[in-house]
């Protein structure tokens, strides 16, 4: 049997909540994608939930016997989990998709048509539910002059792509061994991404597939203490393996953010503190 063009990926812990919103959308999708020929594999990657996700997803798997699930057997932790959906998957394309993200109806096609068209190494999708988004579709030689064009407009574009449901990327590009040595990075799907994209490739931006929600799910493992700094740290690494030297001046810039960060971090702890009281 071929390959897939495509895996959603989706890893997931108890967010049934969630979960059971999203995926009736996308395993829609994914059949009218499929009528023909299998083109998109769908993968769900569970953490170990105790919330039903586990029951749920097997009445899912019995109404569509083609759908992938799988549960660890354990809490692996968030980025383990990304690097086992990564290591699963089928297609020659993965999309990690968060579990609390949303997607734009008629988005898988959207998808992958610009897959098929222009094969890129990274396809970063624009939230769109941002003011401005449309169906722009903006094309690169790689991942420098994508980093290079793009913060002229958004400073922040290389951070605002951490986010998981953000990057469709090849699966040759995904150093797997790269994201086990930066696990403790909070950023080690993106350094695995970067070191494959060094290696060159075209980088499309697309919009008019995937949205945000205004209200997100929390932190499953708790606020990552000390990520402004960390996010410092991979702005500098981005300056230096793509050459764009205004990142330097960002990842110093936001690294100077840890004193507000601990203090906000307090604030925090204390509030739950008293609500818990």
């Amino acid at each position: 049997m071929n390959a897939p063009i495509l895996s959603i990926c989706i890893p997931t812990y108890n967010r049934l909540r969630y979960l059971s919103e999203l995926l009736p959308i996308l395993i829609a999708e994914a059949a009218e994608a499929n009528r023909v020929e299998p083109r998109v594999e769908l993968l769900i990657s569970d953490n170990a939930s105790t919330d039903g996700t586990e029951a749920y997803m097997r009445a899912q798997v019995q109404a569509h016997p083609w759908l992938v699930y799988r549960r660890n057997p354990t809490n692996i932790r968030a980025l383990p989990n990304f690097q086992v959906c990564v290591e699963r998957a089928r297609g020659t394309c993965v999309w990690l998709f968060g579990d609390d993200d949303l997607f734009v109806p008629g988005g898988v096609f959207r998808l992958l048509d610009c897959l098929c068209t222009h094969q890129p190494a990274l396809a970063v999708l624009r939230d769109a539910a941002r003011p401005d988004s449309g169906t722009e579709k903006v094309v690169y030689a790689d991942y420098g002059a994508c980093l290079r064009q793009e913060i002229r407009t958004n400073p922040g574009f290389p951070l605002d792509h951490t986010l998981i449901t953000a990057n469709v990327f090849r699966k040759e590009v995904y150093d797997l061994q790269t994201s086990y040595t930066r696990v403790t990075s909070e950023y080690g799907q993106m350094y695995a991404l970067s070191a494959g994209l060094q290696r060159g490739g075209v980088v499309v931006v697309l919009d008019g597939v995937m949205r945000v929600r205004q209200q997100r799910a929390q932190f499953a493992e708790g606020w990552p203490f000390g990520l402004c700094v960390r996010q410092g740290m991979y702005l500098w690494h981005l300056a230096h393996a793509f050459r764009v030297p205004a990142l330097r001046t960002a990842a110093v810039r936001i690294s100077l953010n840890l004193p507000v960060e601990i203090l906000s971090c307090c604030v925090r702890r204390v509030s739950l503190r008293f609500r818990r009281g």
